[in-house]
């Protein structure tokens, strides 16, 4: 019931569009799916590409080498066999957060008892991170925490029987999960502490051999992409202190980390779920149990920490708290229908099910309202603005201008083409015109010859933009769109003047 409830889920939502909210963050991720098919692996490398469209011959492409690359193949894989589109894009975290779920169950259930490996499935099935990011096209998502998952598995395997077969499973499922991004190296100390304070002393080589091997991993993917993407041998260093905020000054303070921290725990992983988790931590945290919550628990805390300014910035980042609070606050429920079954043995179970089901209902109406809200007062969708940006840059080599903000992703999953926006003012028209760059993802850039082939201007902005309308209109002509585009935009053809 459990993964059918998942799956019901995940295939009721998978296809909604890349809106303007958190989640449609990953578009950015089925951008460089796209483009690792554009532009071929001689070309990129494997490594995530920023620029969209066909740029102009000798103009480098631009890298994205912040994180490694395995969740855009994995997206890019399901355009070969799928074609584009939303669904397409959050399939492989789809099926991983439905499969997470059930890694769920297994480790815990090999590891405490059925009960409480089956509250610990659907309680991280129904919390409101895992049904509102479940299928996010990211990669700090659902596939990485699959692999996450599996890889402590792994080494709870080795850590109760040593064997080389067992040491290899686990490099590889690290190792698949490491390709997905960073975080996962996390594991390695946690791993490394919890063997040596658990195991004899003669049994150390097979951590001390997985951690090097987990060094090496590392030093494979720094060394290749520094050589792939023609980056300096310190390109990590910047991008550490700033989602770490060391060295760097903050644009946070404490008190507003820990308000933030507040906020996002308790929409997405619950006031239940983190006051169980708590009174267990409290509890029972020294049980014969401990160990499984107490790996999950100190990976999440230790993410939280280091990427500190990441998670004040992104809620999705909390990810990899969930699975320890989710085993923490099964295994408190577990230990209060314990006591209940000496008491009323027959009602126990039956009051723990009542209890999650209600919980899940009440989870899924809050995730699907935040999924699918009211559109009322919207004048146009990322779709409708991807639709405007092609009538401007019919082809692929084309660029257009946008009267609109250029900082969300959808902007290049929907227009796929070259862009330059935040064209606000009639200055502004003259300097993007011909300016030798073009906007990027996340604020990035890249050089870019040539001139605008288009303007894109929302009609919902006619009345605070005055001065830049009549300019457009009096200088340069309308294009014919589509009737849905041409009810909601303006498009201007910027290669010649206006005929009156």
């Amino acid at each position: 019931m459990i993964l059918l409830y998942a799956s019901v889920w995940r295939a009721v939502t998978i296809d909604r569009p890349f809106d303007y909210d958190d989640e449609a963050t990953g578009a950015s991720n089925g951008v460089f799916a796209r483009n690792y098919l554009a532009f071929g692996l001689a070309r990129t490398h494997g490594i995530p590409v920023l620029t969209v469209g066909d740029p102009p011959a000798g103009t480098p492409i631009a890298y994205y080498p912040d994180h490694p690359p395995l969740v855009p193949w994995l997206i890019s894989s399901s355009y070969v066999l799928f074609g584009f589109g939303e669904w397409q894009t959050r399939l492989p975290s789809a099926l991983a957060s439905v499969s997470a779920a059930l890694m769920l169950y297994l480790l815990v259930q090999r590891n405490s008892s059925r009960r409480a490996a089956l509250i610990a499935a659907a309680i991280y099935a129904a919390l409101p991170i895992n049904l509102y990011f479940g299928a996010m096209p990211e990669v700090l998502g659902s596939p990485f925490v699959l692999f996450s998952l599996m890889a402590v598995d792994a080494y709870l395997l080795l850590h109760d029987r040593q064997a080389a077969g067992r040491l290899w499973w686990l490099l590889v499922t690290f190792t698949l999960a490491a390709l997905c991004d960073w975080p996962a190296f996390f594991l390695v100390p946690i791993f490394f502490v919890h063997f040596l304070t658990t195991r004899p002393r003669g049994s150390w080589g097979w951590v001390i051999g997985f951690c090097a091997a987990a060094c090496g991993v590392f030093a494979a993917l720094y060394v290749y992409i520094a050589v792939a993407a023609q980056l300096s041998w310190t390109w990590m260093v910047p991008l550490v202190l700033h989602r770490s905020a060391i060295s760097t000054t903050s644009s946070f303070s404490a008190g507003q980390w820990w308000s933030t921290a507040l906020a996002f725990n308790r929409h997405l992983h619950t006031l239940p779920v983190i006051l169980l988790s708590g009174l267990w931590l409290a509890a029972c945290a020294r049980t014969s149990q401990a160990r499984v919550a107490g790996i999950l628990i100190a990976w999440g805390l230790l993410h939280v920490v280091i990427g500190r300014q990441g998670v004040f910035n992104h809620d999705w980042w909390w990810w990899l708290l969930t699975p320890g609070l989710a085993v923490t606050a099964a295994l408190m429920i577990e230990s209060l229908i314990v006591a209940l079954e000496r008491r009323q043995s027959s009602v126990a179970n039956a009051i723990a099910t009542c209890a999650i089901v209600v919980f899940a209902i009440w989870t899924s109406a809050v995730s699907w309202h935040d999924l699918f809200p009211n559109p009322a007062g919207r004048a146009f969708t990322t779709r409708d603005l991807g639709r405007a940006i092609r009538s401007a840059a019919p082809g692929p080599s084309d660029l257009a201008l946008l009267a609109w903000s250029g900082f969300d992703p959808q902007i290049w999953f929907y227009g796929e083409r070259a862009v330059r926006a935040d064209v606000w003012s009639v200055a502004d028209l003259e300097r993007r015109l011909r300016e030798p760059t073009a906007d990027l993802l996340f604020g990035f850039d890249q050089p870019w010859t040539g001139p605008a082939t288009g303007l894109v201007f929302p009609l919902q902005l006619r009345d605070d933009f005055k001065e830049l309308r009549t300019f457009l209109r009096e200088h340069y002509r309308i294009v014919p769109a589509p009737d849905d585009v041409t009810a909601q935009f303006e498009v201007y053809d910027l290669r010649g003047a206006a005929t009156r």
